[in-house]
């Protein structure tokens, strides 16, 4: 991920472990508000260096933009 993606970024108060699936270990110390799409903003997402991929947790995005998010074998579908 890259920084300039993200918007009201804060230094955490204690860093966070994440272990990444090339068996890295990262300390993350920054997060902050990303938005996806004009009506979604995520919210509390960690910042981690050199990580090449998005991770998204479909239970944030739900929680906090009060939207229902259907999966099916093709697609994604949302609703407002």
């Amino acid at each position: 991920s890259q920084i300039d993606q993200f918007f009201n970024v804060y230094i955490l108060p204690k860093p966070i472990i994440v272990h990444l699936l090339d068996k890295s270990t990262k300390y993350i110390t920054k997060a902050g508000k990303i938005q996806i799409h004009t009506k979604i903003i995520i919210y509390d997402v960690l910042f981690v260096p050199d990580f090449r991929l998005n991770l998204l947790s479909v239970n944030k995005i739900i929680a906090k933009n009060n939207i229902l998010i259907h999966f099916d074998a093709a697609k994604c579908r949302t609703s407002f």
